[in-house]
């Protein structure tokens, strides 16, 4: 399904359809990252990834990103939306990312991969420390924050690929509840138990409560991404990921 033909009172932001967010490296600050192109992964970082944009959408009479969903996701985020009124009338979701092409993934893999081999060693170690990382015990590789298409096996790619994942965040009255780590960043500050349980004070309150409600309502938290959801531990995954769901490169 398209999911604005069913869940159109979302919020939705599909930064990879226009100018693609995603960033790495070893930043000081929020700001550093916004605005230190050393951060930025070379033919990725605010460049179109996808071949649509965002256009008129006759269902729901308005402007809005193409943004397809295995039917069967798109019925458990309905019921996240639903626990998520029952806390807080105004809690509502953004969406920044659904279903990914395996073509789309491998091309932000490859090239997150040539910043690790990059000619200049300071360089490589700021990033690559960024990237393979031990937190509290647990190495972080770059296959943890991008899937590398998984070949021509429809078994092995990213969830995202199948359409049983969501990248999302959590607004409070239209607006963005605050989290530690912005959408986007490739590396461990995005790691879930950093922007979760290991977070003191407000300042991860979005991300936390984002987590309990998806986790809740049968979505599996990834470890190192706090805004991926998947259904990688429900029991129909494993037929859905045979389909071919590769509808644009």
């Amino acid at each position: 399904v398209n999911l604005p033909d069913v869940m159109p009172n979302l919020v939705y932001d599909i930064y990879n359809a226009y100018s693609s967010a995603f960033i790495t490296g070893e930043c000081e600050s929020q700001t550093a990252c916004n605005t230190n192109t050393s951060h930025y992964i070379t033919g990725v970082t605010g460049q179109k990834l996808y071949k649509f944009s965002k256009a008129y959408n006759a269902k729901i009479d308005r402007n809005e990103f193409y943004a397809p969903l295995q039917y069967y996701t798109a019925k458990k985020l309905q019921a996240a939306l639903k626990k998520a009124k029952s806390i807080n009338s105004g809690y509502n979701f953004i969406i920044y990312d659904v279903y990914r092409p395996k073509g789309v993934s491998k091309k932000v893999s490859t090239n997150l991969g040539n910043m690790l081999n990059t000619s200049s060693s300071e360089y490589n170690r700021r990033v690559s420390y960024a990237i393979n990382h031990y937190v509290n015990g647990y190495l972080y590789n770059q296959s943890w924050f991008i899937n590398n298409g998984g070949g021509n096996d429809p078994t092995k790619g990213s969830m995202h690929s199948a359409g049983l994942a969501l990248d999302m965040g959590l607004l409070l009255n239209g607006n963005k509840m605050a989290t530690q780590t912005k959408y986007g960043v490739l590396d461990v500050k995005a790691v879930t138990e950093y922007n979760t349980t290991g977070c003191n004070g407000g300042r991860c309150e979005g991300s936390i409560q984002l987590a309990n409600i998806m986790t809740s309502s049968g979505f599996s938290a990834l470890r190192s991404e706090w805004w991926h959801f998947d259904l990688r531990n429900d029991g129909s995954v494993n037929a859905k990921l045979k389909e071919s769901f590769d509808i644009y490169n």
